[in-house]
């Protein structure tokens, strides 16, 4: 389904399917970058935690850090973080990171849309 909303959210920027629990890298801002929507989807049955972190200092995440901590998708879920309006989305530098933990490996899929600054 395309809706009035689907200008919006620009094109994949990144996917991860992380297999440990560790924090992962999930995307790199190779230019200013607006984060228009997170889409989680949780491939199994169980319950699952997960963390997203936004890091301009080279990747390593902390809780200061943190923008989701430590939410649950229930088993087959799905959790949409979404922009409400162009330009309200997370607005990453260059070489800005976005990286997430789930608490379970194998459980969680992370897509990532977006819009990247042109150059010229």
């Amino acid at each position: 389904m395309v809706s009035d909303r689907s200008q919006l959210f620009g094109g994949r920027l990144a996917n991860l399917h992380p297999a440990t629990t560790t924090v992962q890298t999930l995307f790199t801002a190779q230019a200013t970058t607006e984060i228009t929507r997170i889409q989680i989807c949780n491939v199994t049955n169980n319950n699952v935690d997960y963390s997203i972190f936004h890091d301009s200092s080279g990747g390593t995440y902390a809780t200061a850090s943190s923008l989701v901590y430590s939410k649950q998708v229930s088993g087959r879920g799905i959790e949409v973080i979404e922009a409400a309006s162009q330009g309200s989305g997370i607005t990453m530098a260059k070489g800005d990171y976005l990286g997430v933990s789930t608490s379970a490996a194998d459980h969680l899929v992370f897509n990532v849309y977006g819009i990247v600054q042109k150059v010229r």
